[in-house]
């Protein structure tokens, strides 16, 4: 089965402090962009785990993938979603590949949600930490031959480089 690698250029500061902030419109706003893309089951689910995360409510660790799915809306709402191209249709062992693994399994969600053994999976890079993934994903190009995963590094190098010209933090979704 083949997954998408999502990519949300934002201030992580703003999107901790909508986390627990209590603002109605927060939630409302965000809503407006969990209708368009899930039928009514799931608008429900994410729409009751969007308003545990913006009012501080207890997290039902049951519904976790519903949490995950929540705070990709919050970093949609909050930021600026790069589409991906090459990365639209991947399976794990590209991100293998591209060396994105730890990314997308130590770094986590950027604030703390009930853990999630499924998709989607989430990591995040600090734009102080940019530089370093930069040069760790263009010394990974330079070792490769493959075409496919050239690509997918040209993709993610070019991400990097956005998020620091923009001096933005990012928010990866695996799923």
């Amino acid at each position: 089965m083949s997954y998408s690698l999502t990519v949300y250029l934002v201030d992580l500061a703003e999107i901790k402090a909508v986390i627990g902030c209590k603002d109605p419109s927060i939630i409302d706003g965000v809503e407006v962009v969990i209708r368009e893309e899930y039928d009514d089951e799931d608008t429900i689910a994410n729409s009751v785990a969007l308003r545990h995360l913006i009012m501080g409510e207890p997290l039902d660790a049951d519904n976790a993938p519903h949490y995950w799915c929540a705070l990709g809306h919050i970093c949609r709402f909050k930021g600026e979603e790069l589409l991906p191209d090459c990365w639209g249709g991947v399976r794990w062992d590209a991100i293998e590949a591209c060396g994105l693994e730890d990314l997308l399994t130590k770094t986590g969600p950027p604030v703390k949600l009930p853990p999630n053994p499924d998709i989607p999976s989430i990591g995040h890079i600090k734009r102080d930490n940019i530089a370093r993934y930069l040069l760790a994903a263009e010394e990974r190009k330079a070792k490769t031959n493959e075409s496919g995963v050239l690509d997918l590094l040209d993709e993610y190098i070019g991400w990097l480089e956005t998020a620091a010209s923009k001096s933005k933090d990012i928010v990866f979704f695996y799923g």
